[in-house]
């Protein structure tokens, strides 16, 4: 039964819950999950020394990240009565041309972002081309239950996994093999939300969700190593034209001979302890890797320590900004192909700098401002809701008007863009949202040219299929719905 139907109650369904729950989730990781393993007062590490932060801010902190998750989450859920997203759907062939053509070249675009730095006019929309394989790897299960018509030859039949494989090791191990982590764990949650999106068995998304984890544990200490022993800090890519794979100095001969290796890059602030989480972790019965691996992987989620932080600072020491790092926000929905003037998002740098979070020195690098946090340092309490209150009013509308219930291919496939953009929620305001917007109005736009395409190329089928002597038009339209 419809909810937008009169006298019915409006409802919260299935997939709106998951489509929240993918979204928000990282938020609980960061902010909520590092308080089990806290000892207070907080040691919280800054640039070039440590401070200790008390249990009121902590409490505060925690208080300020569950009241704006509540606030985003009841939006996003409110119960609607109509409005909802029509189902976008495709004709097989169309759902089989997009798998093909997401497959080869968002893998394309996800390898040349990878290696080369784009203008600043091209890079915004080959970033979000690089998400593609993602995209490919859900439509190609969609193409393996059926739902898209590909070649009957037994070619093209074993190019369906083939391109699959392609598709999850762009979107999982091309990032990790460059030393970031952060887009294999989105395209992982992007995923998760695409397979209860097809309505997959809870005990299969359950099994692969568990291994992404275990993957994306696995590959923090990787990519730590490749920074530090084979590109000398992050990987830094090329301008178009040079050489990728230019030496970049260390010794992986050094690294691969043995786990040992590693002992001696774990300095001491990297022990749990020292980072005001109340254990130790040494290698014993557990192998060093994977001590060193839960370690970092701990350290790297633990957002919540420099909330509370920066809750403990401000406005009692350091003033409220007041908004300016919401600045950029205004002009992120015109691409900088045709704003080429178009002001840069710098806020990474201002909250480091505001906050001794990284040297004065450093005018290049720059420090990750979640969401809640930045909402804090703006406004306080005032900034901590007004940014969940925007946050949620657009995922709303993204899902009522854009995603929706419907499990066709062009509504899973908005719904995978729109998870794999908005759970980034360590970074800033304008970044995460103008990124999101930026991503839908793109995504959206392939869409619809996919369904219309599909739709002229079908209809020009029926249209062509020959009347036989003898028979009526009506016996051709019943031959062409069979």
């Amino acid at each position: 039964m419809g909810e937008g139907r009169t006298g019915l109650a409006p409802r919260v369904s299935g997939p709106q819950r998951m489509f929240a729950f993918y979204i928000l989730a990282p938020v609980v990781v960061f902010f909520v999950l590092p308080l089990l393993f806290y000892r207070v007062p907080l040691r919280v590490l800054l640039a070039t020394y440590a401070v200790y932060v008390d249990g009121r801010a902590v409490f505060v902190a925690v208080a300020a990240s569950v009241v704006w998750l509540v606030l985003a989450a009841g939006l996003v859920l409110w119960p609607q009565r109509g409005g909802r997203a029509a189902p976008r759907k495709w004709t097989p062939q169309a759902l089989w041309g997009a798998f093909l053509g997401f497959s080869v070249l968002g893998s394309i675009a996800a390898i040349v972002h990878a290696l080369y730095e784009m203008p600043p006019g091209f890079e915004e929309f080959v970033h979000l081309a690089a998400f593609a394989p993602t995209v490919a790897f859900i439509l190609g299960l969609l193409v393996l239950r059926g739902r898209g018509r590909a070649p009957a030859s037994p070619a093209f039949r074993l190019l369906v996994p083939a391109l699959l494989l392609v598709d999850l090791a762009t979107a999982l191990l091309v990032p990790v093999l460059f030393s970031k982590l952060m887009p294999a764990a989105v395209s992982g949650l992007a995923i998760l939300y695409g397979l209860s999106a097809m309505r997959m068995p809870g005990r299969r998304q359950l099994a692969v969700g568990v291994l992404l984890v275990a993957f994306l544990v696995a590959s923090y200490p990787v990519k730590l190593v490749l920074r530090q022993a084979v590109f000398n800090g992050p990987y830094i890519r090329s301008p178009i034209g040079a050489n990728p794979f230019r030496p970049m100095g260390g010794d992986m001969h050094e690294v691969l001979g043995g786990v040992g290796t590693v002992e001696h890059r774990v300095p001491a602030d990297f022990d749990l302890w020292n980072q005001g989480f109340r254990f130790h972790l040494r290698a014993g019965r557990i192998p060093l890797f994977w001590v060193y691996a839960i370690e970092r992987v701990i350290g790297r989620v633990n957002r919540l320590s420099d909330f509370a932080y920066v809750v403990s600072m401000t406005p009692s020491q350091i003033p409220y900004a007041r908004g300016g790092t919401y600045v950029p926000l205004e002009s992120k929905l015109v691409p900088r192909l045709l704003w080429p003037t178009r002001p840069s998002d710098n806020a990474g740098q201002y909250y480091g700098h505001r906050y001794d979070l990284i040297t004065p020195d450093d005018t290049s690098g720059s420090y990750n401002l979640p969401i809640i946090t930045e909402g804090w340092m703006n406004w306080g309490w005032w900034g901590i809701v007004g940014s969940a209150v925007f946050v949620g009013l657009v995922l709303r509308l993204l899902w009522r008007y854009g995603v929706g219930d419907s499990g066709a291919p062009g509504n899973i496939m908005l719904g995978v863009v729109v998870v794999g953009t908005a759970a980034v929620t360590e970074s800033d305001l304008s970044l995460v949202m103008g990124g999101v917007i930026q991503a839908f109005v793109l995504y959206a736009v392939v869409e619809f040219l996919i369904r219309t395409r599909g739709a002229r190329v079908a209809a020009a089928r029926v249209l062509h299929i020959p009347i036989a002597a003898g028979r009526s038009p009506t016996v051709k339209r019943q031959e062409a719905s069979r």
